[in-house]
């Protein structure tokens, strides 16, 4: 149940057969992205095989020694005297991610998935890319980063860019599930989830909300405990809290942020957000926050935060500030930098 290794590459390469994608991702206004500093970007979920699954394109660069690491999307100015020991490579690359809320995906399980992330060529019609395989488990939703070409080599083609929009495709191939109770899973052909992402240029818009609980301790700390919704952009949202944690975390105090879908959603209607959450310092204004470490996208009915978001330990120390008698400020900011279409709902997001 190894997971799969990465390799670079100056071109993507031509898959030995077509691929049958379960889901295609076109992202328009591409270079977009990268005027907003490049963070990775996670689709809106899809469902296949029983789970519910998301793409997440990311930037890295590579150091020219054989020992790399993977880092997000920076531009990088190299002096050409320091080529040989510092220069860099920025590349595109994919990765799939598995939802929390997936079904029967219970804390003790594993998912291992072979599949296939590619980037479409326009000029022929065929996908271009790689297959992997990788084991998915609670607190491991995200597959290793395959690498696809370099950024400078993308941005200059006119096979994998067209009219500043980029296609994406993913083919899962293979589904297993561990313990081997489980009842297997059958990967079952059918018409492939399209998505579209719409960035945005300019007139980005930021909100904040902020919510009080001052009767924290009376509350069911056993279970979730959600706010009252509020509105922004349109939608409605609210908090959900797990004063203990959820069934994935039990020494964290668990916090996502929630998009409420009640209501038949228009087209365009998925949002795309950077997105930070935090727990106000009462005493010192020193908030405990953490912001997310890509361009996420809430559409349908779908929650983005952390299991682990603050040890009880610490939210629970009075000299901390975070809890004041029974009182509780949680606040989250959101940018809003594009709209999506496509995608399912009834998804969690879980960031590390």
């Amino acid at each position: 149940m190894g997971n799969s290794f990465t390799t670079r590459a100056s071109s993507p390469a031509l898959l030995g057969k077509p691929l049958d994608p379960c889901f295609k991702w076109t992202i328009h206004n591409f270079t977009a992205v990268l005027e907003r500093g490049a963070m990775p970007i996670n689709s809106a979920p899809f469902h296949f095989a029983g789970h519910k699954w998301y793409a997440l394109l990311k930037g890295c660069v590579f150091d020219l020694c054989d020992e790399w690491e993977p880092i997000f999307f920076r531009f990088m100015c190299v002096s050409p005297s320091h080529r040989e020991s510092f220069a860099v490579t920025p590349y595109v690359a994919l990765s799939l991610g598995l939802s929390i809320r997936s079904l029967d995906f219970e804390p003790d399980y594993t998912v291992v998935a072979e599949f296939v992330l590619a980037i479409y060529n326009y000029s022929n019609g065929l996908y271009y890319g790689c297959e992997a395989r990788y084991s998915f488990y609670v607190n491991n939703t995200n597959s290793t980063i395959e690498y696809l070409m370099p950024l400078k080599a993308l941005l200059k083609s006119p096979d994998f860019v067209v009219n500043d929009c980029c296609v994406f495709g993913v083919e899962i191939l293979k589904v297993d599930v561990f313990p081997r109770e489980k009842k297997p899973v059958v990967v079952q052909k059918k018409a492939p989830t399209v998505q579209n992402l719409f960035i945005q240029k300019n007139g980005f818009i930021t909100r904040t909300c902020t919510l009080t609980m001052s009767n924290f301790l009376e509350l069911n700390l056993e279970h979730c405990v959600p706010s009252s919704p509020f509105e922004i952009e349109g939608h409605k949202w609210y908090f959900a809290v797990y004063p203990r944690g959820d069934q994935y975390s039990t020494s964290f105090l668990s916090l996502y942020l929630c998009m409420d879908a009640s209501d038949k959603l228009p087209p365009k209607s998925g949002k795309l957000v950077e997105l930070s959450l935090s727990i106000v310092d009462q005493k010192h204004g020193k908030h405990y926050t953490k912001k997310s470490p890509a361009f996420i996208v809430f559409a349908g009915e779908c929650r983005w935060g952390w299991s682990n978001f603050i040890p009880l330990s610490i939210f629970r120390d009075t000299s901390c500030g975070y809890l004041v008698r029974s009182c509780c400020i949680i606040k989250a900011e959101m940018t809003v930098i594009g709209s999506s279409n496509g995608g399912e709902n009834l998804a969690d997001g879980l960031m590390n």
